[in-house]
């Protein structure tokens, strides 16, 4: 893999993979749901936690970074959403 080691390059292959763990725990009902709030819930704390650890962000400018890591977030499973769905079209 050439990524390199950032907190971004961290965060794209996290989101990736959580949001393949959210694709399958809303196939489980009522228990999968609370699975989906605890993986994001997890994943967000675990990004504060490593953007502290590599220095990124520093106290005063942590809400404006998260909120761009969230736009993201959005951002990225959407796009992931739609791109899945127009493959079965074809």
């Amino acid at each position: 893999c050439s990524l390199p080691d950032t907190l971004n390059s961290w965060f794209l292959v996290a989101q990736l993979h959580v949001w393949m763990c959210l694709v399958r725990m809303r196939q489980e009902g009522r228990e999968g749901k609370f699975m989906c709030r605890y993986i994001v819930h997890s994943m967000w704390e675990d990004v504060e936690q490593r953007s502290k650890i590599m220095g990124k962000i520093q106290d005063g400018a942590a809400d404006g970074s998260l909120r761009a890591f969230f736009a993201c977030f959005v951002v990225l499973s959407a796009t992931i959403r739609w791109s899945l769905s127009a493959e079965q079209n074809f």
